[in-house]
């Protein structure tokens, strides 16, 4: 009778967690196509990847509960794909924390994501040579740790950040997979060594789908209650620290107070006495320094840089 319990908890909060991360996947993609901001693009691919990830795990789980005779939750296509979905994240959460930040990501930043995702690769290829060796559950630990450890670093960043006009998307991410992450690795190294592996294998998927509807109905209801920023530019202002750091001209930082008053290039030119094409020579320098595309991103990345 538990049993049966414990299998309904897990489809439907699994069900209702996609459900609802799919809603956040629209409502979020709405919210990013007014704002812009870069960091809520990889937050996107990430609430996509995961979203994806719970409704093929939820499908497995049904197959094997409900169609029998089924493949066993722990078969080499649903590992595979856990590996993969894994491996996917640890490439793509360090991204997304860093992008916080608002600069750039550095060439050894790059370097030291791809080598901590290596890490897991590896542990991964010695738990299929030697399968005697627990280095499936000590990957599994070092990936939740590490990315917990991520997350940690993106909490911190959140409160040094001037603008957080649309930060209530992310606290979700920020909160509840922070958790999951060290829960989950609290119970890869506990839960093993006291409990049979089939009641430990379905006790995860109860705990991912869990945080999933929470994650899913605290980006819906932030989104619901709160209203979207309006189309304009976001507020920020040019210091003398972000334009040492991009190497801007003292012409090219006048241009950049203009346009972040919403002014164009025709009324900017009109303000300095030159022409709308000096202007765009001016605007296309500033744009391509500061790694930007248009006025929005520009504004996002003032505002986003200390």
């Amino acid at each position: 009778m538990m049993g049966q319990v414990m299998e309904q908890l897990i489809l439907w909060f699994n069900i209702l967690g996609f459900t609802l991360l799919f809603g956040s996947l629209g409502t979020t993609h709405v919210l990013y196509r007014r704002t812009r901001p870069p960091w809520l693009g990889f937050y996107l691919l990430y609430l996509a990847v995961y979203a994806f990830y719970t409704i093929v795990n939820t499908y497995g789980f049904f197959s094997q509960v409900y169609l029998p005779p089924a493949a066993p939750l722990s078969s080499p296509l649903t590992l595979t794909f856990s590996f993969l979905t894994a491996l996917v994240l640890l490439l793509l959460v360090p991204r997304f924390i860093l992008s916080l930040f608002g600069e750039k990501i550095t060439v050894k930043q790059r370097l030291w994501i791809l080598l901590m995702a290596s890490f897991f690769l590896a542990m991964v290829v010695m738990a299929v040579i030697k399968p005697a060796w627990p280095m499936d559950r000590v990957g599994s630990v070092y990936m939740n740790i590490y990315l917990g450890l991520m997350t940690l670093l993106g909490v911190y960043r959140l409160g040094k950040l001037p603008d957080r006009s649309s930060y209530g998307v992310i606290v979700p991410f920020l909160g509840l997979s922070g958790a999951f992450y060290f829960l989950v690795a609290l119970q890869t190294m506990i839960l093993p060594v006291l409990i049979p592996p089939a009641l430990n294998l379905k006790i995860s998927i109860l705990t991912a789908g869990i945080i999933c509807f929470l994650w899913g109905a605290v980006t819906l209801g932030y989104q619901f209650l709160k209203p979207l920023p309006e189309t304009g530019l976001p507020k920020a202002v040019l210091t003398d620290s972000f334009a040492l750091r991009f190497g801007l001209t003292p012409r090219e930082k006048e241009i950049i107070g203009l346009l972040l008053k919403g002014k164009s290039n025709r009324e900017i030119g009109e303000e300095l006495y030159v022409s709308p094409r000096t202007v765009e020579a001016h605007v296309y320098n500033i744009y391509r320094k500061c790694g930007v595309k248009n006025k929005m991103e520009l504004a996002v990345k003032v505002s986003h840089t200390p």
